[in-house]
């Protein structure tokens, strides 16, 4: 990125966060938002940096985990149907494993070299489906929906063991999604279909709910 290019981007996420300050202070001060309290104290710089028209509308609306994404997702163009979204998402279920896996430490050499075999043959799929290569369909729905569903209960029962604020977490990770998108909401669509980063984005600061 050029000098320049710098420049156009700062001005572009200062003119968004100069609009939508007082939407937003208005959200913090309303005690009946769905904006998580962790976020409410001390949390205005994270929910203004890298925001845009559509991330307000979200803050605003309730709604579970699976219709956020199902909203972020649709507001990207993104539609059931779509076989060559679908496969791009099962690559990006893959990948977001793949990062857990490597969050963690086994205490056993031999099973630490087994599970680095594993994901290296898990990231060669994974990017492979990204870049389009190969395809990924779903043979068999019943037993794939079971097991999303049994990963998002696992999942939520590794992060209430681990000590985690989940519910914190997951709302400053919708938060950064939705600072993906331009500031007119249009989408970043890479190559292979993957959703990728506007000047606005802003990574998901997740230090208040460890």
């Amino acid at each position: 990125m050029t000098e320049a290019d710098l420049k156009r981007a700062l001005s572009v996420a200062a003119s968004a966060i100069n609009s939508y300050r007082w939407t937003i202070r208005q959200l913090l001060d309303d005690k009946d938002s769905v904006i998580h309290p962790a976020m409410r104290s001390g949390a205005e710089s994270t929910l203004v940096s890298g925001l845009n028209g559509d991330v307000v509308e979200f803050m605003k609306a309730p709604g579970t985990n699976f219709q956020k994404t199902s909203e972020w997702l649709r507001r990207a163009g993104k539609v059931p149907g779509d076989a060559k979204a679908l496969s791009t998402q099962i690559a990006c279920h893959i990948e977001e494993f793949l990062e857990f896996l490597d969050a963690l430490n086994i205490d056993d050499p031999d099973m630490t070299l087994e599970l680095a075999e594993a994901m290296r043959g898990l990231d060669f799929v994974s990017s492979d489906l990204k870049r389009g290569g190969c395809v990924a369909t779903i043979h068999n729905r019943e037993a794939c929906l079971d097991a999303l569903c049994d990963t998002d209960v696992t999942g939520n029962g590794v992060a209430y063991l681990a000590g985690f604020d989940k519910d914190g977490a997951d709302a400053e990770v919708h938060r950064s999604n939705f600072s993906k998108f331009n500031e007119d909401g249009s989408p970043v669509i890479l190559p292979g279909g993957k959703i990728g980063k506007s000047a606005l984005y802003t990574p998901p600061n997740l230090e208040p709910y460890l």
